[in-house]
Protein backbone atom coordinates (compact mmCIF):
# COMPACT_ATOMS: atom_id res chain seq x y z
CA UNK A 1 0.00 0.00 0.00
CA UNK A 2 1.15 3.75 -0.21
CA UNK A 3 1.20 3.69 3.41
CA UNK A 4 3.62 1.12 3.75
CA UNK A 5 5.68 2.04 1.17
CA UNK A 6 6.04 5.61 2.93
CA UNK A 7 7.18 3.80 6.22
CA UNK A 8 9.42 2.17 4.49
CA UNK A 9 10.92 4.70 2.83
CA UNK A 10 11.05 7.09 6.05
CA UNK A 11 12.51 4.33 7.55
CA UNK A 12 15.32 4.33 4.68
CA UNK A 13 15.68 7.75 5.24
CA UNK A 14 15.98 7.31 9.16
CA UNK A 15 19.02 5.17 9.02
CA UNK A 16 20.60 6.61 6.00
CA UNK A 17 20.65 9.84 8.00
CA UNK A 18 21.58 7.94 11.55
CA UNK A 19 24.63 6.46 9.22
CA UNK A 20 25.60 9.61 8.25
CA UNK A 21 26.04 10.61 11.37
CA UNK A 22 28.30 8.40 12.37
CA UNK A 23 31.97 8.25 11.57
CA UNK A 24 34.37 5.24 9.26
CA UNK A 25 36.64 4.08 12.08
CA UNK A 26 40.67 2.27 11.19
CA UNK A 27 42.25 0.94 13.51
CA UNK A 28 46.07 0.29 12.68
CA UNK A 29 47.62 -1.97 15.36
CA UNK A 30 51.13 -2.77 14.83
CA UNK A 31 52.58 -5.86 16.17
CA UNK A 32 55.27 -5.44 18.56
CA UNK A 33 56.30 -1.56 18.02
CA UNK A 34 56.59 -1.15 21.48
CA UNK A 35 57.68 2.96 21.55
CA UNK A 36 60.98 3.83 19.73
CA UNK A 37 61.11 2.37 16.53
CA UNK A 38 59.46 4.83 14.33
CA UNK A 39 60.29 8.71 13.09
CA UNK A 40 57.93 9.61 16.61
CA UNK A 41 60.87 9.49 18.63
CA UNK A 42 63.62 7.66 16.96
CA UNK A 43 65.50 9.28 13.75
CA UNK A 44 66.97 6.07 12.93
CA UNK A 45 63.37 5.21 11.33
CA UNK A 46 62.25 6.10 8.28
CA UNK A 47 58.64 6.03 8.72
CA UNK A 48 57.19 9.51 7.36
CA UNK A 49 53.71 8.65 7.37
CA UNK A 50 53.43 7.80 10.70
CA UNK A 51 55.27 10.78 11.59
CA UNK A 52 53.49 13.10 10.00
CA UNK A 53 49.81 11.82 11.40
CA UNK A 54 51.26 11.31 15.11
CA UNK A 55 52.42 15.21 14.83
CA UNK A 56 49.40 16.30 12.86
CA UNK A 57 46.55 14.27 15.16
CA UNK A 58 46.39 13.58 18.92
CA UNK A 59 48.94 11.89 20.54
CA UNK A 60 47.77 9.83 23.07
CA UNK A 61 50.98 10.24 25.67
CA UNK A 62 49.83 7.48 28.59
CA UNK A 63 48.68 4.95 26.61
CA UNK A 64 48.86 1.10 28.02
CA UNK A 65 48.38 -2.25 26.72
CA UNK A 66 49.27 -6.13 27.82
CA UNK A 67 52.76 -7.04 28.06
CA UNK A 68 52.48 -9.31 24.91
CA UNK A 69 50.67 -10.19 21.62
CA UNK A 70 47.26 -12.03 22.34
CA UNK A 71 46.15 -10.61 25.92
CA UNK A 72 46.27 -7.27 24.43
CA UNK A 73 43.80 -8.09 21.61
CA UNK A 74 41.39 -9.78 23.87
CA UNK A 75 41.26 -6.47 25.61
CA UNK A 76 41.01 -4.18 23.13
CA UNK A 77 38.05 -6.91 21.40
CA UNK A 78 36.41 -7.30 24.62
CA UNK A 79 36.25 -3.66 26.51
CA UNK A 80 38.20 -6.35 29.67
CA UNK A 81 41.45 -5.41 31.36
CA UNK A 82 43.75 -8.35 30.47
CA UNK A 83 43.30 -10.27 33.60
CA UNK A 84 39.49 -10.31 32.77
CA UNK A 85 40.09 -12.02 29.40
CA UNK A 86 41.90 -14.62 29.32
CA UNK A 87 45.46 -12.71 30.67
CA UNK A 88 47.04 -16.28 30.33
CA UNK A 89 47.89 -17.56 26.64
CA UNK A 90 46.34 -20.72 26.21
CA UNK A 91 47.51 -23.49 23.08
CA UNK A 92 46.26 -21.74 19.71
CA UNK A 93 44.23 -25.58 19.75
CA UNK A 94 42.99 -25.34 23.01
CA UNK A 95 39.45 -24.73 23.88
CA UNK A 96 39.10 -21.71 25.88
CA UNK A 97 41.69 -19.45 23.90
CA UNK A 98 41.17 -15.40 23.11
CA UNK A 99 38.29 -14.30 23.81
CA UNK A 100 35.10 -16.77 25.24
CA UNK A 101 32.93 -16.85 22.56
CA UNK A 102 29.71 -15.59 25.43
CA UNK A 103 31.50 -12.02 25.64
CA UNK A 104 30.11 -9.74 22.92
CA UNK A 105 32.99 -7.97 21.12
CA UNK A 106 33.76 -4.54 19.76
CA UNK A 107 32.29 -5.43 16.00
CA UNK A 108 29.80 -7.12 17.11
CA UNK A 109 28.81 -3.93 19.03
CA UNK A 110 29.68 -1.71 15.83
CA UNK A 111 27.12 -3.72 13.61
CA UNK A 112 24.43 -3.70 15.94
CA UNK A 113 25.37 0.27 15.67
CA UNK A 114 24.98 -0.59 11.46
CA UNK A 115 28.57 -0.39 10.38
CA UNK A 116 30.06 -3.00 7.94
CA UNK A 117 33.12 -4.26 9.77
CA UNK A 118 36.32 -6.07 8.29
CA UNK A 119 39.66 -7.10 9.31
CA UNK A 120 42.90 -8.33 7.80
CA UNK A 121 45.80 -9.69 9.40
CA UNK A 122 46.74 -11.23 12.51
CA UNK A 123 43.94 -12.91 14.84
CA UNK A 124 45.19 -14.54 17.60
CA UNK A 125 42.20 -14.41 19.58
CA UNK A 126 41.02 -18.08 19.54
CA UNK A 127 40.90 -20.51 16.85
CA UNK A 128 40.28 -23.77 18.36
CA UNK A 129 36.74 -23.64 16.39
CA UNK A 130 35.21 -22.64 13.77
CA UNK A 131 33.06 -20.41 16.18
CA UNK A 132 36.37 -18.50 16.92
CA UNK A 133 36.66 -17.23 13.70
CA UNK A 134 36.63 -13.28 12.93
CA UNK A 135 34.07 -13.97 10.47
CA UNK A 136 31.98 -15.47 13.11
CA UNK A 137 32.95 -12.65 16.13
CA UNK A 138 31.44 -9.68 14.24
CA UNK A 139 33.89 -9.03 11.17
CA UNK A 140 31.90 -9.26 7.64
CA UNK A 141 34.98 -10.01 6.41
CA UNK A 142 38.41 -11.15 7.12
CA UNK A 143 41.67 -12.08 5.93
CA UNK A 144 45.05 -13.04 7.77
CA UNK A 145 46.16 -15.88 9.99
CA UNK A 146 44.72 -17.13 13.06
CA UNK A 147 47.89 -17.63 15.20
CA UNK A 148 50.68 -15.84 17.00
CA UNK A 149 53.50 -15.72 14.36
CA UNK A 150 54.56 -17.31 10.99
CA UNK A 151 56.78 -16.39 7.93
CA UNK A 152 55.64 -13.25 6.41
CA UNK A 153 56.83 -14.09 2.71
CA UNK A 154 55.00 -17.50 2.76
CA UNK A 155 52.32 -17.68 5.56
CA UNK A 156 53.63 -20.59 6.93
CA UNK A 157 54.28 -21.75 10.61
CA UNK A 158 56.30 -24.55 11.41
CA UNK A 159 55.87 -26.20 14.91
CA UNK A 160 56.54 -29.42 16.31
CA UNK A 161 54.08 -31.37 14.01
CA UNK A 162 55.56 -29.40 10.80
CA UNK A 163 55.21 -27.06 8.54
CA UNK A 164 51.59 -25.92 7.67
CA UNK A 165 49.89 -22.89 5.87
CA UNK A 166 48.42 -20.23 8.56
CA UNK A 167 46.49 -18.33 5.89
CA UNK A 168 42.32 -17.68 6.01
CA UNK A 169 40.12 -15.67 4.20
CA UNK A 170 36.36 -15.70 5.73
CA UNK A 171 35.54 -19.30 6.80
CA UNK A 172 37.77 -21.04 4.41
CA UNK A 173 41.41 -21.57 3.93
CA UNK A 174 42.62 -18.55 1.63
CA UNK A 175 43.71 -20.98 -0.76
CA UNK A 176 45.91 -19.81 -3.55
CA UNK A 177 46.76 -16.94 -1.62
CA UNK A 178 49.74 -17.65 0.73
CA UNK A 179 52.91 -16.85 -1.09
CA UNK A 180 52.04 -14.18 -3.30
CA UNK A 181 53.23 -11.27 -1.34
CA UNK A 182 55.03 -9.95 2.27
CA UNK A 183 52.22 -10.18 4.22
CA UNK A 184 51.92 -6.96 5.31
CA UNK A 185 51.08 -5.71 1.72
CA UNK A 186 48.45 -8.73 1.45
CA UNK A 187 46.15 -6.86 4.43
CA UNK A 188 47.20 -3.68 3.24
CA UNK A 189 45.88 -4.59 -0.13
CA UNK A 190 42.44 -5.96 1.56
CA UNK A 191 42.24 -2.63 3.56
CA UNK A 192 42.63 -0.50 0.37
CA UNK A 193 40.35 -2.61 -1.12
CA UNK A 194 37.46 -2.79 1.28
CA UNK A 195 37.68 1.62 2.04
CA UNK A 196 37.48 1.97 -2.19
CA UNK A 197 34.29 -0.60 -2.20
CA UNK A 198 32.83 1.07 1.02
CA UNK A 199 28.95 2.70 0.12
CA UNK A 200 25.99 3.55 2.02
CA UNK A 201 27.15 2.28 5.64
CA UNK A 202 29.88 3.32 7.97
CA UNK A 203 32.73 0.69 8.04
CA UNK A 204 35.11 -0.49 10.81
CA UNK A 205 38.42 -1.81 9.49
CA UNK A 206 40.40 -3.41 12.05
CA UNK A 207 44.22 -3.50 10.22
CA UNK A 208 46.53 -5.55 12.34
CA UNK A 209 50.18 -5.64 10.88
CA UNK A 210 52.22 -8.83 11.48
CA UNK A 211 55.43 -6.77 11.45
CA UNK A 212 57.49 -6.06 13.26
CA UNK A 213 56.68 -9.44 15.11
CA UNK A 214 59.53 -12.05 14.21
CA UNK A 215 60.40 -13.54 12.12
CA UNK A 216 62.36 -10.58 11.71
CA UNK A 217 61.86 -10.79 7.74
CA UNK A 218 61.26 -7.63 5.37
CA UNK A 219 61.92 -6.89 1.43
CA UNK A 220 64.89 -6.03 0.13
CA UNK A 221 64.09 -2.92 -1.06
CA UNK A 222 63.10 -1.83 2.16
CA UNK A 223 66.47 -3.74 4.18
CA UNK A 224 68.52 -0.95 1.19
CA UNK A 225 67.17 1.92 3.08
CA UNK A 226 69.43 1.26 6.01
CA UNK A 227 73.04 0.88 4.72
CA UNK A 228 74.20 1.93 8.15
CA UNK A 229 72.58 -0.16 10.29
CA UNK A 230 74.80 -3.66 10.33
CA UNK A 231 73.17 -5.60 13.07
CA UNK A 232 70.91 -7.64 10.76
CA UNK A 233 67.89 -8.05 12.93
CA UNK A 234 67.75 -4.06 14.00
CA UNK A 235 68.07 -3.76 10.07
CA UNK A 236 65.35 -5.97 9.43
CA UNK A 237 63.04 -4.53 12.50
CA UNK A 238 63.37 -0.81 10.74
CA UNK A 239 62.81 -1.79 7.01
CA UNK A 240 59.35 -3.99 8.80
CA UNK A 241 58.85 -0.69 10.08
CA UNK A 242 59.28 1.16 6.74
CA UNK A 243 56.94 -1.49 4.91
CA UNK A 244 54.72 -0.94 7.59
CA UNK A 245 54.55 2.57 7.22
CA UNK A 246 54.07 2.91 3.04
CA UNK A 247 51.42 0.62 3.66
CA UNK A 248 50.01 3.18 6.48
CA UNK A 249 49.97 5.97 3.66
CA UNK A 250 48.45 3.35 0.88
CA UNK A 251 45.62 3.12 3.37
CA UNK A 252 45.33 7.03 4.04
CA UNK A 253 45.49 7.70 0.42
CA UNK A 254 42.44 5.31 -0.10
CA UNK A 255 40.54 7.23 2.45
CA UNK A 256 41.69 10.64 0.63
CA UNK A 257 40.89 9.44 -2.76
CA UNK A 258 37.83 7.84 -2.10
CA UNK A 259 36.32 11.08 -0.19
CA UNK A 260 36.17 9.50 3.18
CA UNK A 261 38.41 11.15 4.75
CA UNK A 262 36.56 13.93 6.50
CA UNK A 263 34.33 11.16 7.82
CA UNK A 264 37.15 8.82 9.05
CA UNK A 265 38.32 8.65 12.88
CA UNK A 266 42.13 6.37 12.24
CA UNK A 267 43.52 4.57 15.38
CA UNK A 268 47.33 3.75 15.88
CA UNK A 269 48.99 2.10 18.32
CA UNK A 270 51.17 -0.92 18.88
CA UNK A 271 50.35 -4.05 21.19
CA UNK A 272 53.05 -4.45 23.41
CA UNK A 273 56.42 -3.13 23.75
CA UNK A 274 58.67 -4.01 21.62
CA UNK A 275 61.19 -6.99 21.76
CA UNK A 276 64.88 -6.90 23.41
CA UNK A 277 66.67 -8.90 20.15
CA UNK A 278 65.24 -5.95 17.51
CA UNK A 279 63.49 -3.28 18.89
CA UNK A 280 63.81 -0.33 20.96
CA UNK A 281 61.87 1.23 23.76
CA UNK A 282 64.10 4.17 24.85
CA UNK A 283 64.31 5.57 27.36
CA UNK A 284 61.35 3.48 28.96
CA UNK A 285 62.91 0.34 31.00
CA UNK A 286 62.25 -3.08 30.13
CA UNK A 287 60.54 -5.07 26.82
CA UNK A 288 58.29 -7.01 25.82
CA UNK A 289 57.23 -9.42 28.59
CA UNK A 290 57.79 -7.08 31.14
CA UNK A 291 55.39 -4.99 33.08
CA UNK A 292 57.98 -2.33 33.26
CA UNK A 293 57.00 0.81 30.91
CA UNK A 294 59.10 -0.65 27.85
CA UNK A 295 57.16 -3.69 27.88
CA UNK A 296 53.38 -1.70 28.19
CA UNK A 297 53.33 2.13 27.21
CA UNK A 298 53.45 1.86 23.51
CA UNK A 299 52.93 5.06 21.12
CA UNK A 300 48.93 6.14 19.81
CA UNK A 301 47.31 8.74 18.73
CA UNK A 302 44.25 9.77 16.84
CA UNK A 303 44.09 11.24 13.18
CA UNK A 304 41.43 11.67 10.46
CA UNK A 305 39.25 14.08 9.14
CA UNK A 306 36.66 13.05 11.97
CA UNK A 307 39.16 14.49 14.85
CA UNK A 308 37.86 18.23 15.29
CA UNK A 309 40.49 20.52 13.93
CA UNK A 310 41.28 22.10 17.33
CA UNK A 311 42.66 18.50 18.83
CA UNK A 312 44.83 18.13 15.94
CA UNK A 313 48.54 18.54 16.83
CA UNK A 314 47.91 18.25 20.25
CA UNK A 315 49.23 15.80 23.51
CA UNK A 316 47.00 14.17 25.48
CA UNK A 317 48.57 12.96 29.11
CA UNK A 318 45.54 11.42 30.92
CA UNK A 319 46.25 7.29 31.39
CA UNK A 320 44.38 5.29 28.90
CA UNK A 321 44.38 1.23 28.29
CA UNK A 322 43.55 -0.30 25.25
CA UNK A 323 40.49 -1.85 26.38
CA UNK A 324 38.87 1.79 26.70
CA UNK A 325 38.24 1.73 23.07
CA UNK A 326 35.18 -0.52 23.88
CA UNK A 327 33.44 1.95 25.63
CA UNK A 328 34.61 4.90 23.76
CA UNK A 329 33.59 3.73 20.05
CA UNK A 330 30.24 2.22 21.24
CA UNK A 331 29.45 5.53 22.61
CA UNK A 332 30.72 7.72 19.69
CA UNK A 333 28.31 5.41 17.57
CA UNK A 334 25.30 5.45 19.99
CA UNK A 335 25.23 1.71 21.23
CA UNK A 336 25.00 0.70 25.05
CA UNK A 337 28.47 -0.97 26.01
CA UNK A 338 27.12 -2.96 28.02
CA UNK A 339 27.85 -6.72 27.68
CA UNK A 340 24.18 -8.25 28.51
CA UNK A 341 25.47 -11.47 27.06
CA UNK A 342 28.54 -12.52 28.95
CA UNK A 343 26.31 -10.95 32.39
CA UNK A 344 23.95 -13.60 31.41
CA UNK A 345 26.74 -16.10 31.41
CA UNK A 346 28.20 -15.10 34.48
CA UNK A 347 31.16 -13.34 32.89
CA UNK A 348 33.21 -10.47 34.23
CA UNK A 349 31.53 -7.02 32.64
CA UNK A 350 33.49 -4.81 30.17
CA UNK A 351 36.42 -2.35 31.89
CA UNK A 352 35.94 -0.26 29.53
CA UNK A 353 35.62 3.80 30.44
CA UNK A 354 34.35 5.75 28.22
CA UNK A 355 37.93 8.43 26.38
CA UNK A 356 36.09 10.35 24.11
CA UNK A 357 35.08 13.75 26.31
CA UNK A 358 38.95 13.22 27.27
CA UNK A 359 40.07 13.45 23.68
CA UNK A 360 37.89 16.20 23.18
CA UNK A 361 39.02 18.20 25.68
CA UNK A 362 36.30 18.46 27.48
CA UNK A 363 37.85 16.75 30.27
CA UNK A 364 41.21 17.73 31.56
CA UNK A 365 41.89 14.21 33.53
CA UNK A 366 41.10 11.17 32.46
CA UNK A 367 38.62 8.80 34.02
CA UNK A 368 40.82 6.02 34.44
CA UNK A 369 42.56 6.69 37.63
CA UNK A 370 44.15 2.99 37.62
CA UNK A 371 45.15 0.50 35.55
CA UNK A 372 45.82 -2.97 36.28
CA UNK A 373 48.38 -4.82 34.02
CA UNK A 374 48.68 -8.09 35.11
CA UNK A 375 47.38 -9.61 38.36
CA UNK A 376 45.75 -13.19 39.88
CA UNK A 377 46.55 -15.36 41.94
CA UNK A 378 49.93 -14.83 43.07
CA UNK A 379 50.77 -18.56 43.21
CA UNK A 380 50.17 -18.91 39.29
CA UNK A 381 50.62 -15.37 38.00
CA UNK A 382 55.05 -14.97 38.75
CA UNK A 383 54.89 -11.35 38.20
CA UNK A 384 52.55 -8.19 38.45
CA UNK A 385 51.58 -4.47 38.06
CA UNK A 386 49.02 -1.73 39.15
CA UNK A 387 49.32 1.75 38.18
CA UNK A 388 47.47 3.94 40.46
CA UNK A 389 47.37 7.85 40.37
CA UNK A 390 51.35 8.89 39.91
CA UNK A 391 52.49 5.75 41.25
CA UNK A 392 53.24 1.96 39.63
CA UNK A 393 53.52 -0.93 41.81
CA UNK A 394 55.80 -3.94 40.36
CA UNK A 395 55.34 -7.61 41.77
CA UNK A 396 57.25 -10.57 41.82
CA UNK A 397 59.83 -11.47 38.72
CA UNK A 398 59.66 -9.47 35.69
CA UNK A 399 61.76 -11.45 32.33
CA UNK A 400 63.81 -7.93 31.36
CA UNK A 401 64.49 -4.50 33.39
CA UNK A 402 67.21 -3.42 31.85
CA UNK A 403 67.46 0.49 30.91
CA UNK A 404 67.48 0.77 26.95
CA UNK A 405 70.03 3.30 24.80
CA UNK A 406 68.65 5.48 21.80
CA UNK A 407 70.36 2.96 19.55
CA UNK A 408 70.51 -0.95 19.72
CA UNK A 409 72.32 -3.39 20.10
CA UNK A 410 74.02 -1.82 23.48
CA UNK A 411 74.91 -3.34 26.83
CA UNK A 412 71.55 -3.35 27.99
CA UNK A 413 70.03 -4.90 24.81
CA UNK A 414 70.63 -8.45 26.57
CA UNK A 415 67.12 -8.91 29.10
CA UNK A 416 67.95 -8.41 32.76
CA UNK A 417 66.07 -10.56 35.25
CA UNK A 418 64.49 -8.38 38.12
CA UNK A 419 62.52 -9.42 41.23
CA UNK A 420 60.52 -7.18 42.74
CA UNK A 421 59.02 -9.65 45.46
CA UNK A 422 56.13 -8.02 47.25
CA UNK A 423 56.73 -4.69 45.53
CA UNK A 424 59.00 -1.84 43.76
CA UNK A 425 57.38 1.16 43.63
CA UNK A 426 57.98 4.02 41.35
CA UNK A 427 56.68 7.65 40.62
CA UNK A 428 56.09 7.45 36.92
CA UNK A 429 55.20 10.90 36.59
CA UNK A 430 58.21 12.13 37.93
CA UNK A 431 60.35 9.36 36.92
CA UNK A 432 58.40 7.70 33.83
CA UNK A 433 61.41 5.85 33.19
CA UNK A 434 61.56 3.79 36.61
CA UNK A 435 64.92 4.37 37.71
CA UNK A 436 64.08 4.89 41.50
CA UNK A 437 62.29 2.39 43.83
CA UNK A 438 60.69 4.25 46.66
CA UNK A 439 59.03 1.45 47.72
CA UNK A 440 61.44 2.30 51.49
CA UNK A 441 61.00 5.62 51.41
CA UNK A 442 56.56 5.43 50.79
CA UNK A 443 55.60 2.40 52.85
CA UNK A 444 52.16 3.63 53.38
CA UNK A 445 51.61 4.30 49.92
CA UNK A 446 53.75 1.14 49.11
CA UNK A 447 50.99 -0.77 51.18
CA UNK A 448 47.97 0.58 50.16
CA UNK A 449 48.76 -0.20 46.83
CA UNK A 450 49.43 -4.00 47.55
CA UNK A 451 46.20 -4.49 49.44
CA UNK A 452 44.49 -2.43 46.42
CA UNK A 453 46.40 -5.20 44.07
CA UNK A 454 45.50 -8.10 46.75
CA UNK A 455 41.70 -7.30 45.81
CA UNK A 456 42.00 -6.94 41.84
CA UNK A 457 43.54 -10.07 41.74
CA UNK A 458 40.48 -11.78 43.52
CA UNK A 459 38.65 -10.59 40.24
CA UNK A 460 40.85 -12.63 37.87
CA UNK A 461 39.53 -14.48 35.21
CA UNK A 462 40.92 -17.19 32.83
CA UNK A 463 38.84 -19.73 31.01
CA UNK A 464 39.62 -23.31 31.76
CA UNK A 465 42.03 -24.72 29.72
CA UNK A 466 45.63 -25.39 29.79
CA UNK A 467 48.63 -23.31 28.87
CA UNK A 468 51.39 -25.51 27.11
CA UNK A 469 53.46 -24.84 23.94
CA UNK A 470 51.86 -25.07 20.21
CA UNK A 471 51.42 -28.61 18.73
CA UNK A 472 52.72 -30.92 21.71
CA UNK A 473 53.07 -34.49 20.81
Amino acid sequence: STFTMAVLLLLMLLTASSCADKPNIVYLLVDDMGYANTEINNPEAITPNIKTLAASGLYLDRYYVYRFCSPTRSAFMSGRLPMHVNQENHDPTEPGGGVPLNMTTLANKLQEAGYDTHMAGKWHLGMSTVDRLPINRGFNSSVGYLSGAEDHFTQTRGTNCGKHVDLWRDRNPAHGENGTEFGDFLYGHEAVQRITQARDRPFFFYLAFQSMHGPVQAPQKYLDMFPNITYAPRKGAMAMMAAVDDVIGNVTQALKASGQWNNTLVIFSSDNGGPEDHADNYPLRGSKGSDFEGGTRVNAFLNGGYLPNDRQGKVVDGYMHICDWYATLCGLVGVDPTDHTAKASGLPPIDSLDMWPMILGHNETSPRVEIPLRGGPVADIPGSALISGNYKLVRGTQANGAFPAPQMPNASSSPVSVDCGKGCLFDIIDDPNEHNDISKQHPTILAKLQARAAELDKTYFQSKGENKPDCRS
